[in-house]
């Protein structure tokens, strides 16, 4: 995982441990998932989200957070769709919606009131 990261270690617990309940329910009430191993993909997701939360709050550059968000998203979408059983014919368009935000989060997230770090300086000049 991110070594020294506790957000990464949450995102990967919490994720495990749901997994683990839904499987305890499902061998207990006998509610089957058709796709059940679809859960398995909410694993990298969440490693990714937990990557974006924390490049956002260590004040990285917005393409740094828009990046693992979009895929954390795109890979939620993926799992959701298979766990539901939605058709994929239908809920394309939600590809093209992920896609439009992934452009926009950049602007998006630009803070105005962030003072340039050492490195974008030495960077630029």
């Amino acid at each position: 995982m991110y070594a020294g990261s506790r957000g990464g270690q949450l995102w990967f617990a919490v994720v495990l441990i749901a997994l683990g309940v839904i499987f305890l329910v499902q061998n207990y009430t006998g509610v089957e998932l058709g796709n059940w191993w679809a859960l398995f993909i909410l694993i990298p997701a969440s490693g990714a989200l937990a990557a974006a939360w924390a490049a956002w709050r260590a004040g990285m550059h917005p393409v740094a957070v828009s990046g693992p968000l979009v895929g954390g998203l795109v890979m939620l979408t993926v799992a959701a769709i298979f766990l539901l059983e939605l058709q994929w014919s239908r809920v394309w368009p939600v590809f093209l919606i992920l896609a439009g935000i992934g452009a926009l989060l950049p602007s998006l997230l630009t803070r105005s009131d962030r003072s340039p770090r050492q490195e974008d300086i030495v960077s630029r000049g």
